[in-house]
């Protein structure tokens, strides 16, 4: 497809002062399938500097230090983990924190958001930094893993596009088989729908585009879309409303990851 979430990936590497070199490794949890619960972290708050994710004061994600043993943080825009699969987290109310590494130019040690959250045995969730720094927030939504029809993919849809209220999504099916076409007009900002059933399998193909929900103008698109059947996917929308530039990172941008 056009744009893997792989590509989103940028790791931080400005130049910082160095700092004590276990601070770059997290703190591991203790696996109790039985009781803990699994959290996939998304950087997309676009002018936030660069961060790690603290669950109850212990450090629950990190990017490994650079070559001189300075710790960075995810940065514009990152998940983690990066590929299929969650973070292990203890279940129950957690105090969930954004913190900005000790090395950092910027703002060096700040908490940019700090929210207590509940997190369920055993379930699945995704936790979504975002917005502007001055008004930063989190969106977090349970993850549903259930697939009820093993010949179909699922998609749900995100939008965490800041500065304008809501955006539109149009998919097409550029493939041969059963036609497939459907417009959401007015995704809302920090929203991300219930999964919808999509035909899938070898030579399934789709175009997703990302329109300006007053003009219609394409502000992005994901070219080649080919889900496969059993998987669920995330497609989200990140950046800032009116941003343009083929380079900008923080132009509106529609990509997608795999939940499962």
């Amino acid at each position: 497809m056009k744009k893997s979430i792989y590509g989103l990936m940028i790791i931080a590497v400005v130049g910082i002062s160095g700092c004590n070199k276990i601070d770059s490794i997290p703190t591991r949890f203790t696996p109790i399938p039985a009781t803990n619960s699994n959290v996939k972290f998304l950087m997309l708050s676009p002018n936030a500097p660069q961060i790690n994710f603290f669950a109850n004061a212990a450090k629950i994600s990190a990017v490994a230090a650079n070559t001189t043993g300075v710790v960075q943080g995810f940065i514009f825009p990152s998940l983690y983990p990066v590929a299929v699969g969650y973070a292990t987290v203890p279940s129950g109310s957690l105090k969930v924190e954004a913190k900005v590494p000790d090395s950092s130019l910027i703002t060096p040690g700040a908490v940019v958001l700090s929210t207590t959250q509940n997190f369920e045995a055993k379930k699945f969730y995704t936790f979504a930094l975002v917005d502007s720094l001055n008004k930063i927030s989190a969106v977090v939504v349970e993850d549903d893993p259930t697939v009820t029809d093993p010949a179909k993919a699922y998609f749900r849809l995100a939008n965490f596009v800041s500065n304008n209220p809501t955006l539109k999504i149009e998919i097409v099916k550029t493939s041969t088989g059963t036609p497939f076409s459907k417009i959401y007009p007015n995704v809302a900002f920090k929203s991300v729908s219930a999964f919808e059933e999509l035909e899938a399998g070898t030579g399934q193909v789709y175009r997703i585009f990302l329109r300006n929900p007053t003009t219609d103008a394409k502000l992005d698109s994901i070219t080649a879309f080919t889900p496969i059947n059993t998987k669920k996917y995330t497609v989200f929308t990140r950046g800032v409303f009116g941003q343009t530039g083929t380079t900008n990172t923080r132009r509106p941008i529609i990509t997608n990851f795999t939940n499962f």
